[in-house]
């Protein structure tokens, strides 16, 4: 067996490594991938990428959430207090 065979053996567990991982957990990106795969051996990031890359793995970006810098209720009475209206409801 040649260098070549046993280098694309290698790369071919750990691509399964790499989807056990990505199963588990989806938000996972190259740099949070190679620091769970360095725990069972060491890994370069740059075939951790790459290897992703083939396998067109992509890490499940979560929402983030704004907070509200101010009370809507506020912003209502603001804008009650400046405007004209005929009936209570009818604010246009």
């Amino acid at each position: 067996m040649g260098a070549r065979e046993q280098r694309l053996k290698k790369d071919h567990d750990l691509m399964e490594k790499m989807l056990s991982i990505h199963i588990q957990h989806k938000e996972f990106g190259y740099p949070r991938m190679q620091i769970a795969l360095r725990e069972e051996g060491l890994v370069n990031n740059k075939k951790v990428y790459r290897l992703m890359k083939l396998m067109e793995i992509q890490s499940v970006i979560r929402k983030k959430w704004r907070l509200a810098r101010r009370d809507p209720k506020c912003i209502l009475t603001r804008l009650t207090g400046s405007l004209k209206t005929e009936r209570k409801t009818k604010f246009w």
